[in-house]
This record gives structure tokens, C-alpha cells and sequence, in this order.
């Protein structure tokens, strides 16, 4: 085990699941993920359910103001679940070696570096940013529709991770909820009016105005824009780089792609309203990840209906995955004898292979509709269920081929249990309809060039 280069840990380096003067027992401190001007984050290990945690420790102690910011950002997390916001695991206080107390976050551990630092060590892909960019506006669409503004969305609060090798699916969580505005939380209030980093504060941030969800969206384009660019929009002295967004617009080089130029320009408008809505950006960089990741298909040398195909079940799975409120969505198709997944929207390329079990369930005896997989005896052994991958919610509609015959899997899963709503479940046999059709379309198109 590594020291912990931090006075604030524990000496035994092990952070107690509470205060309680009894021993510590819990979280064994492994490492050190980064430090910053508010907090330590860990890398831990939970004793009690024998997994990677990262622990992140406030170096102020529990007292005035601090602490009730800190408790702001437990308070916010807590009520979060979604797959591109980091999860809250547990809470507490801790006593440091010299017995003053600070509060702790135990969160989901995250296998990547932030963006900050991504971006200080390379240049991002177009389609790297595509697919960060939907992570991080498909985030804010929830937080903002459950009441919350994030204020401080920047690379350094935005974690990222490549599945696999060779230019696999990044993917995004945004954390770092300390300066959150939640509706129904008591707030604390600042003298010094202004909230956030200078670089990224919306003009109405820099103002002081109130703020509407529009904010973090005008942040989010700063922080696409700076991954396309390598640059800040708006350098300088915090109060000039801050101001100076007041009467200038941010630069959108004329080199990039059109899709790209018109978003960042919308995102990055002066005034909220002129701004568009979370939805609209999270369909606009939706449409650019499959674009973008067209691109990449096509240089790796499929034809032109193998990607206009692609697209196609890409855009399934990624409406099955809305309609649900899910974070992953499966489009299985069987080819030869043997399942092969056509799309798969929020799952990595190395989960796939245990979702292969599951999946044909569904294809051989019809719809499997698994609400809490942990007290469904089909599926409570399952690995995706006991495993890290956690899953509690599965919904899986046979995909059939003209004639009738199975032929796939069309499937959305989740990490919380939930129920199906009616329309849900016709919504899904219609996007495995709409696979089917394209199937059969392609199989037409294969057979006339034969």
C-alpha cells in the first residue's frame, strides 16, 4: 500500500465510515487521484463490499461556511443517478491525525484523467469530441430537469475515459458538484456575488444575474470549443477574461465543420434565450457522434451502405436508450449462427460479451422484461448483475426478419430497478420493427449487387 501524501488522512490510511472514535474499519486508502484548493480525491478500497472506491476528502474542517458548501455538494449528488454524472456512494466525517474532523464523498471510481488534462497532453479527435460532448449535454439535460445548475462545468471537472484501444468510444462524467445551485437546497450565500471559474462563466454569471440551465450550456460550448481549438476562448486576468465575454463573442475557427461551427455558435450566444435548449443540444451532438464516427468507419474502409446501415442502428439504439431514461441500449443481430451486435449505445466494447446471455433470452422465447434483476430469479446470478457492472433493469424485445423468424435483440438496460411503462414497451417493438425493415433493406441491396 502507498503512502498518502496528505496530512488530512488518516494516519492508518483508512477513512472511518463515520466519527465515532471506534476504529476504522472501512475504506483503505490506496493512492492518491489528484489534489485541489478544496479537497483530496483517494483511491480506496471498500472493505465491506470488496471494491475500488475513490474517496474524496475536504481539506477544510467541518466548520462555517465550508462545511455547509460541502454538505451542498452531498446534498446534490445524493440526489443523482445518471450514467454521466459520477456516483455518490456513501458520505461521512472523519477525524484527520490530529483529531479535527472533515467530511468525506465515497464515490464511483473513475478510470481515466480529467480533460484538463487530456487536453495538455494531446489533441482530441473530432469524434472523441463528439462523443464527450454527448455525454456531458446528455448529463445536463438531467441535472437541469431535476432542478440543479451545475455553475463550474470545465475540463478539470469533467473525467474521461477510452474504451479500449486504438481510438475507442470516449466517454464523459461530469463531477465536482460543490457550487451547484438545487432547487429545494438551502444555499449559501456568498459576498463576493460572482460563482465559477473566469474562463468558463457565462455572461449572465458574470454579471451576477440569476441563472436558468441556458448557463452551463454557454460553459459546455466553451469547453467544445477549447477541445477543438487547444486554446482558452477567453484568456487573461480572472475579472478581464470574465468581462470580456460581456461584448465579445468566443472565435469559432472557419476550418471546422459546418455541424460543428453552427452548435458552438448557438451554444455560445450572448443571451440565454438565444441559446438552444438541453434536448436540442443533446440531439445536436448526438447526430455528430454518428457523424463523426462515420467518418472514422468509413477510413477504416466500409462501404457506403455498410455505413448508411450503421448509422441507422446506432440512431435505434440511441432512441430506445431516450425513451427509457437508460443509460444502455443493445441492438443485437444474429449473422451465421453466431449474435453480433450491430449497435450498442453507453456500453464499452469489453461488456459486451456477457451481454450476449441475457440477450438471447429475449431472442428465443420472446420480450424478457427483468424490472429489479436483483430479486428475478432468471437473472439474479447473472455476472452483469452480481458483478461491477451492477445491472437491475432489463427490457429486451425480439428483433424478427420478414418471414417471421428471430433474428436479434433489441434490449435497454440499467443499473436501478424500474418498471415499464405501456408505451415504453410499444415504442421498443416499434424501433425492433424499424430494424427489421432495415435488415431486410440491406439484404436486398446485398442480393441485387450479387
Amino acid at each position: 500500500m502507498s503512502e498518502v501524501p496528505s496530512t488530512i488522512a488518516p494516519t492508518t490510511q483508512v477513512v472511518p465510515a463515520a466519527a465515532t472514535g471506534r476504529p476504522p474499519s472501512r475504506y483503505t486508502i490506496t493512492g492518491t487521484f489528484g489534489e485541489g484548493g478544496m479537497s483530496v480525491v483517494y483511491s480506496a478500497f471498500d472493505e465491506h463490499l470488496r471494491r475500488e472506491v475513490a474517496v474524496k476528502v475536504f481539506t477544510k474542517p467541518i466548520s462555517g461556511t465550508d462545511s455547509e458548501e460541502q454538505q451542498l455538494e452531498i446534498d446534490v449528488l445524493a440526489g443523482l443517478n445518471h450514467h454521466a454524472v459520477v456516483t455518490l456512494i456513501d458520505a461521512g466525517i472523519a477525524p484527520d491525525p490530529d483529531g479535527v474532523e472533515h467530511r468525506y464523498l465515497v464515490l464511483e471510481p473513475v478510470d481515466g484523467a480529467d480533460l484538463r488534462r487530456r487536453l495538455a497532453s494531446a489533441r482530441l479527435s473530432l469524434r472523441h469530441i463528439a462523443e464527450i460532448g454527448y455525454d456531458l449535454a446528455e448529463a445536463l439535460e438531467y441535472v437541469h430537469r431535476h432542478g440543479v445548475i451545475h455553475r463550474d462545468l470545465k475540463p478539470g471537472n469533467v473525467l474521461v475515459v477510452t474504451d479500449g484501444d486504438d481510438g475507442g468510444r470516449a466517454r464523459a462524467k461530469l463531477t465536482d458538484f460543490g457550487i451547484a445551485l438545487s432547487s429545494g437546497i438551502a444555499h449559501v450565500t456568498r459576498p463576493e456575488g460572482t460563482t465559477g471559474t473566469a474562463a468558463y462563466l457565462s455572461p449572465e454569471q458574470a454579471r451576477g444575474d440569476v441563472l436558468t440551465g441556458a448557463s452551463d450550456v454557454y460553459s459546455l460550448g466553451l469547453v467544445l470549443l477549447e477541445c477543438h481549438t487547444g486554446r482558452l476562448a477567453f484568456p487573461g486576468a480572472p475579472v478581464d477574461s470574465a468581462m470580456a465575454r460581456l461584448s465579445t463573442d468566443p472565435e469559432i475557427p472557419a476550418e471546422l465543420p459546418e455541424q460543428w461551427r453552427l452548435l458552438l455558435t448557438a451554444m455560445t450566444a450572448r443571451e440565454p434565450k438565444d441559446r438552444p435548449a438541453d434536448h436540442e443540444v443533446v440531439q445536436a451532438l448526438r447526430d455528430l457522434v454518428v457523424a463523426e464516427g462515420s467518418r472514422h468507419r468509413a477510413s477504416s474502409g466500409l462501404t457506403a451502405p455498410e455505413l448508411s446501415t450503421a448509422r441507422a442502428f446506432e440512431t435505434i439504439a440511441a432512441i430506445a436508450a431516450r425513451t427509457f431514461d437508460v443509460p444502455v441500449a443493445v441492438l443485437s443481430l444474429v449473422h451465421d449462427g453466431k449474435v453480433q451486435f450491430a449497435a450498442h449505445h453507453g456500453v464499452p466494447d469489453a461488456r459486451m460479451p456477457a451481454l450476449e446471455s441475457i440477450c438471447s433470452g429475449a431472442s428465443s422465447s420472446g420480450p424478457l422484461i427483468v424490472e429489479d434483476a436483483a430479486t428475478d430469479p432468471r437473472v439474479m446470478t447473472h455476472e452483469l448483475v452480481t458483478g461491477e457492472f451492477g445491472l437491475r433493469f432489463y427490457a429486451g424485445i425480439p428483433v424478427r426478419s420478414a418471414e417471421g423468424a428471430v433474428v436479434g435483440t433489441l434490449c435497454v438496460v440499467d443499473s436501478r430497478p424500474r418498471t415499464v411503462a405501456a408505451n415504453e414497451l410499444a415504442t421498443l417493438h416499434d424501433l425492433a420493427g424499424l430494424a427489421t425493415v432495415i435488415r431486410g433493406t440491406e439484404a436486398a441491396i446485398e442480393s441485387a449487387s450479387a
